[in-house]
């Protein structure tokens, strides 16, 4: 298996041809020993990179397998930082970009079906139903049989024969007693053990898989799914009865269910156990600014200085916002890739006055606003410069941040260009390359190497003596 894009090639030696064609990327190369991917037109830009684990699925000796190709990020990013500011990104439950996931893995705001397969999970899943189909379990079942007295098999019931015994024909001994030629036994039997959830469960899985493999080989398709039908076939009661509780179970039963549900995952999932040691294939930079937002936003929540009031929430003119005040009076507000623009954009009311370009369209990765308590405005940005180049240069940097510095005006009107006040306090760039010096303090722009598994305290520090100097710059 290879997967290329503009970048890089990377190969895979994998059993068999894998069963799924991975979400975003396309077979452009095939025959019977070697199978290329690479992204679709639309998913990659001329500056996008792909980094991450695409799962593969495909049939071995004993079931169903998964191997991951690995597409690391570029240098001095890992496969470990990667899977990092995943992690982050996931476990905040922040809002994220719809075009940042990929091969099939979930996170909140994402636009998905009412319930998910997992790549995988499946496996595991296969593995289980085919583990249970081997050894079904049974259940004992009494029932109550007549049978003729001198036939063996059952334990009498002899109530039971006493309460019918003048309804049944009968017979007289030699003693002239009056007994009946039959008798009522019990007799227990072993049947197989059903479940309505775990038919339904295993049903609903194997459509899902029917529709993850439907251009599959034929007979590759009918072994994976084989198990899940024989699994819903088996589970299946015969007349209509209640389910027993999870808590009598077998126990190969529930921990094949458990599988099952492992593999069906609704909106709110984010990874199944196989995959979180590993990050998808996804947009590198859109997930390094991401990351660079979630990590402002754990700085600002981890101020002793201040209390949140509004948590995570999208917001029109911008990704999402929230919001912290002090005990002095102050707010903090942060946005995520705001839109700022020719006419005034006050984000529905939060901020007291709007903010506008007298330059262009900007859309700075994060925005912090400091709102005084007398209405007055101060800001930050900071931008996640994507550099896959080891070192990043002065005037690169003055050329990403003095957009920001001298373009975004507080107040004014579209109509009266000059009106408005510059309160751009500082523009922080973080960047993985290493950072250039600026020859003043005055130019108000800061370079940070930001990288996943390494300390922020740069980063915390900077932003805390921003928002100081935001302040005061804002009242005066």
């Amino acid at each position: 298996m290879i997967y290329e894009d503009q970048w890089r090639k990377v190969s895979l030696t994998v059993p068999t041809v894998p069963l799924v064609l991975p979400p975003g990327l396309e077979i452009v190369e095939q025959d019977a020993y070697r199978l290329v991917y690479r992204p679709v037109d639309q998913v990659l830009g001329p500056a996008d990179v792909l980094a991450g684990s695409v799962p593969l699925l495909h049939l071995q000796a004993d079931g169903l397998g998964v191997a991951y190709l690995d597409v690391p990020p570029p240098s001095p990013l890992t496969l470990s930082d990667l899977r990092e500011m995943w992690d982050v990104v996931a476990d905040l439950n922040l809002p994220t970009p719809s075009a940042l996931p990929a091969q099939g893995r979930l996170l909140p705001g994402a636009v998905t079906p009412a319930a998910t397969l997992l790549p995988e999970a499946l496996d595991r899943a296969h593995a289980a139903a085919r583990q249970l189909v081997a050894v079904w379990p049974l259940q004992e079942d009494e029932s109550r049989i007549w049978r003729a007295l001198e036939l063996p098999g059952g334990r009498e019931d002899l109530a039971g024969t006493d309460r019918r015994a003048a309804r049944l024909p009968a017979q007289i001994d030699l003693r002239g007693r009056s007994l009946p030629i039959r008798s009522l036994r019990r007799v227990r039997r072993d049947r197989l053990w059903t479940s309505h959830e775990l038919n339904r469960t295993a049903n609903v899985l194997a459509e899902l898989t029917a529709e993850l493999v439907q251009g599959a080989e034929q007979r590759a398709r009918a072994a994976l799914l084989q198990p899940f039908y024989r699994v819903a076939e088996l589970a299946r009661s015969p007349v209509p009865t209640l389910d027993p509780p999870l808590s009598t179970w077998p126990v190969s039963a529930l921990g094949c269910l458990r599988e099952f549900r492992a593999a069906l995952a609704l909106v709110d999932a984010t990874r199944s156990p196989e995959g979180a040691m590993r990050a998808p294939l996804c947009h590198l930079w859109r997930l390094y600014e991401s990351w660079i937002a979630a990590t402002c936003f754990k700085i600002l929540d981890s101020d002793s200085r201040l209390t949140r009031t509004h948590d995570p929430d999208i917001v029109d003119g911008a990704q999402w916002f929230a919001s912290w005040s002090s005990a002095e009076g102050f707010r903090v507000i942060l946005f995520t890739q705001p839109e700022i623009g020719q006419n005034l954009q006050d984000f529905s009311g939060i901020l007291p006055e709007g903010l506008r370009s007298t330059s262009s369209g900007l859309r700075p990765d994060v925005l912090i606003c400091v709102v005084t308590p007398e209405e007055r405005t101060g800001i930050l940005v900071l931008d996640a410069k994507r550099r896959s180049a080891l070192s990043m240069d002065s005037r690169d940097a003055a050329e990403a941040a003095s957009k920001y510095v001298w373009g975004i005006r507080v107040g004014g009107s579209a109509s009266d260009p000059d009106a408005g006040s510059a309160h751009v306090t500082a523009v922080l760039l973080a960047t993985t390359a290493v950072p250039p010096l600026m020859y003043s303090a005055q130019a108000r722009i800061t370079v940070i190497q930001v990288l996943p598994n390494r300390p922020e305290t740069e980063l915390r520090e900077a932003i805390s003596q921003s928002l100081v100097r935001a302040t005061v710059n804002a009242r005066t």
